[in-house]
């Protein structure tokens, strides 16, 4: 299964943009953190651009993950 196929990861990322941040939205989803990071992780390889923004903490949207969301 492709990445940009799996719901569960488009389902996490309208909850970083809800909550703020990867790990509100992982507690929100029920997914351990590292679980999560991997979701995220596989769609920004698959669609060839960076969604969230690593460099701040809280892990949250950047301006892509923003416009896919």
């Amino acid at each position: 299964m492709r990445k940009t196929d799996n719901f569960e990861a488009w389902s996490l990322l309208s909850a970083c943009r809800k909550t703020g941040g990867l790990a509100k939205a992982a507690a929100a989803e029920s997914l351990d953190l590292s679980v999560a990071s991997r979701l995220i992780a596989g769609l920004e390889t698959e669609l060839g651009v960076g969604i969230l923004d690593r460099r701040v903490r809280p892990r949250g949207l950047g301006r892509e993950g923003v416009g896919c969301s």
